[in-house]
């Protein structure tokens, strides 16, 4: 015998399973407007099992109400409920926005709680801040730092907030987190910290980037030891900072340790050519050159530098070394006993001697000039008394290691 089902008792399951499922949902919105919060969520964590839910947005809206209600509890009571629940607040409302924008099966997108969504994220905003600033002021770094990072995500125009939280991460010793709020923190535009900047009363108020982008690069460098990654941040730092120090150094650095000289060259040059009169940046090209066995072109962008900014003692000082480096590789090719007698009998030596004072005099009036410059400097006011000992001025260098003592007292 053949059974049939009435296609009219399936359409009557169907609606009572339907109203089931939105009598839960329901229900737990309902426990939220009495105040049981408890009860709230535990509807609402049953009523999210169904599959039916699980691509609802309103389904995701109210557990974002919910939770949000327990991460805003002043009493503290109802926000032990859940071990993160301002995180899963804003997890909720991020589904809540996707599964809001997705197409129907005409292809077309209704949002149909967009308003009820953009102000929940306008509340999320507010309970997060107020966290932050309740576990701050409890000493929980990491609540603070979490919190914070929500307040952000919730509110992006309120860059201080992501700030904050990575003020937060350093605290709490989490690299992880500081890293991860350090990148949200260098894509934003530099209009809007300029924005920002322009608001606030004071200097310490304000937030300059560019110590966000070293930061971040320093922690893949000097903690992770990550070159590829810093040398792929410090490159994106100096597009937007190209006189950043620390940044061109880094790029420099990281290339050479993870054997890429090449790529550092390639990189600074564009730089340079974007920005021509920036001596930091060629001096940092002159480095690379160096550090790529370009020794020649190195000498050539610092020459070009000390024409183009002759009161800094840096280009002299870096072709003055190199130079310098090259008398001391002869050096170590002569006898120790460099008297003409010597020098005469040993082959080739006479030969050496010559290229070795020729390089120590091209040497000396580029690292006078940077003495002139930067006077007392160590490493300048060595390489002097070096280079006048082993030219024969003794008294010169007499009196420049007299000075160094008195400085290094």
């Amino acid at each position: 015998m053949n059974l049939r089902i009435s296609t009219a008792i399936l359409f009557v399951w169907a609606m009572l399973f339907a109203n089931s499922v939105f009598a839960q949902l329901d229900a737990a919105k309902l426990s939220l407007d009495m105040g049981k919060v408890a009860d709230a969520k535990t509807e609402i964590d049953k009523a999210m099992l169904k599959e039916t839910n699980k691509e609802d947005p309103k389904a995701w809206y109210y557990k974002a109400l919910i939770y949000g209600a327990m991460a805003s509890d002043q009493t503290g009571v109802f926000f032990k409920l859940d071990n993160d629940p301002l995180e899963k607040t804003m997890e909720a409302l991020k589904k809540a926005e996707e599964f809001d924008k997705k197409p129907n099966a005409k292809g077309k997108v209704k949002e149909r709680w967009a308003k009820e969504l953009a102000e929940a994220k306008g509340k999320v905003y507010e309970q997060a801040y107020n966290v932050a600033v309740q576990c701050h002021n409890k000493d929980d770094k990491k609540g603070a730092m979490k919190a914070f990072a929500a307040a952000y995500d919730s509110k992006p125009s309120e860059i201080n907030t992501i700030v904050y939280a990575t003020s937060m991460a350093i605290e709490a010793k989490d690299n992880a987190k500081f890293k991860e709020y350090c990148e949200k923190v260098v894509k934003i535009p530099v209009k809007d910290f300029e924005a920002f900047n322009a608001k606030q009363k004071t200097e310490n108020a304000k937030i300059k980037k560019d110590n966000y982008w070293e930061s971040l690069v320093n922690m893949y460098f000097a903690e992770d030891k990550n070159y590829a990654k810093s040398a792929e941040l410090s490159k994106a730092g100096l597009e937007e900072f190209p006189a950043q120090k620390y940044l061109q150094q880094v790029l420099v650095e990281s290339y050479k340790r993870d054997n890429k000289p090449q790529e550092a060259v390639k990189a600074l040059e564009e730089l340079t050519a974007k920005n021509p009169a920036d001596i930091n940046l060629s001096l940092a090209l002159g480095s690379a050159y160096e550090t790529d066995g370009k020794i020649d072109q190195a000498l050539a962008i610092y020459d070009k530098a000390t024409k183009a900014n002759p009161n800094s003692y840096e280009p002299y000082f870096n072709s003055a070394v190199l130079y310098y480096n090259k008398a001391i590789a002869l050096r170590k090719q002569l006898p120790d006993d460099m008297s003409v007698t010597t020098l005469n009998k040993t082959k080739g030596a006479k030969e050496t001697y010559e290229s070795f004072k020729k390089e120590m005099m091209t040497a000396l009036p580029l690292f006078e000039k940077a003495n002139i410059l930067k006077p007392k400097d160590l490493q300048i006011l060595g390489a002097l008394s070096n280079i006048y000992y082993n030219l024969g001025q003794k008294e010169k260098a007499e009196k420049i290691s007299a000075e160094i003592k008195l400085i290094d007292k």
